[in-house]
């Protein structure tokens, strides 16, 4: 039996899904990874111990019964195709469910949730009588930039300035986010200020900061994946086949049995290492069509859109 779990290749499309449903009550949450040859275990386990995969009217008659419900989903941590970990998310309401027994949950408002970097937090919105939920860079990442800006700016050419915001734009545009991109901006033209002479020609251009309006949230089920994957791997195993230096680097894995696991096999299988740190890189999405059963976004039943909460 295989499970019914989504992997979300896009990073910026798995951040609005989590905002979606910790503004909707999910603020119970816990991350970790697991390996590719492991994944189809551990998503089977899940499904079977938390009920992810239930439907929106089984949610609603959980939550009148004062009972809890849980999403998970899963994300690619590396590019490459000799990656063999993927990352996973498990988020949980309030309420009796056996995920506040079986997993060390963290509480949004307390501990925010922590992917690529960001955190997940509430801030004051011009036009909110509320706070709302958005994404911004964690302290750390954001400092890390402070200090890029003003060695590259400094001691860099223009070259190395304009590579350095090429990268810096392609953070996703949440509203936080984008402030802080702000930030930088100004930090980069006072840095280059300082340096240059002011009849100087900037030898560069401030990109336009990208914001992240509401996407249509792209997933494929997991074993699509797994044996998308798969095959890739097979055919740049074929093309390689020649060359000594590259065959071993890029051997497929047996990631997608063709048989399933036993019982004895999902229980040895399943222990997934939890809230491990391990940060992933943004992903080549596979080719792949989206999950026909829930191919969009979490159910909107907050009227604030990404756009506005993120």
């Amino acid at each position: 039996m295989s499970a019914h779990v989504n992997v979300i290749q896009a990073r910026a499309h798995l951040m609005q899904q989590i905002n979606d449903h910790v503004r909707n009550g999910y603020r119970h949450w816990c991350t970790g990874t697991v390996p590719l040859s492991k994944a189809q275990a551990w998503a089977q386990k899940a499904e079977h111990l938390y009920d992810i995969g239930i439907d929106r009217n089984a949610r609603a008659r959980r939550k009148k019964a004062k009972l809890g419900s849980a999403y998970m989903y899963l994300y690619p941590l590396d590019r490459s195709l000799d990656n063999n970990r993927v990352g996973w998310v498990l988020l949980v309401t309030d309420g009796l469910h056996p995920a506040h027994l079986g997993e060390k949950l963290h509480r949004a408002e307390d501990d925010p949730v922590e992917l690529f970097g960001y955190q997940l937090v509430r801030e004051p919105r011009a036009g909110k009588e509320k706070p709302v939920w958005t994404w911004r860079m964690k302290r750390a990442a954001y400092d890390a930039w402070r200090e890029r800006i003003i060695d590259v700016v400094r001691r860099g050419s223009d070259y190395d300035v304009r590579r350095m915001l090429l990268q810096l734009s392609a953070a996703p545009g949440f509203a936080a986010i984008r402030a802080q991109i702000k930030a930088l901006h100004r930090l980069v033209n006072a840095e280059w200020a300082r340096r240059h002479k002011r009849t100087e020609k900037r030898g560069y251009t401030l990109p336009r900061i990208w914001k992240c309006a509401r996407m249509r949230i792209v997933s494929v089920d997991l074993s699509t994946y797994l044996q998308a994957l798969h095959e890739r791997r097979r055919e740049a195993a074929a093309e390689a086949a020649g060359s000594a230096e590259l065959a071993p680097k890029i051997e497929p894995e047996e990631i997608y049995p063709s048989e399933p696991p036993s019982e004895t096999a999902r229980k040895e299988n399943g222990r997934a290492t939890r809230n491990d740190t391990a940060q992933p890189v943004r992903q080549r999405a596979l080719s792949l069509l989206p999950t026909p059963a829930s191919p969009t976004s979490a159910p909107a039943s907050d009227s604030t859109s990404a756009a506005d909460a993120g």
